[in-house]
């Protein structure tokens, strides 16, 4: 497995990065509910459900779209000496 050139370009970019980011919060916030009182979210528990899904659905969705400002590779830094 190979990084792909400009991938911190995309892990602080990409729509996807960040939607899925959003899953991976709700998905723990979630777990944690379970160790603390339901009613101290405040929120249905099928509006949240739909909620991680619906962000879910959209990182899949946002990964496959064509991103402009990710199509540019990265340049390098010529300062860093090698």
């Amino acid at each position: 497995m190979k990084l792909i050139e400009n991938w911190r370009k995309v892990l602080t970019s990409a729509w996807s990065v960040w939607l899925m980011g959003g899953v991976v919060v709700l998905s723990g916030l979630e777990t944690a509910a379970t160790f603390i009182s339901p009613e101290s979210l405040d929120v249905s528990p099928a509006l949240y459900s739909a909620g991680t899904g619906l962000l879910a659905a959209a990182g899949i969705f946002a990964r496959v779209l064509f991103q402009q400002s990710l199509a540019q590779p990265e340049k390098k830094d010529e300062t860093d000496g090698a």
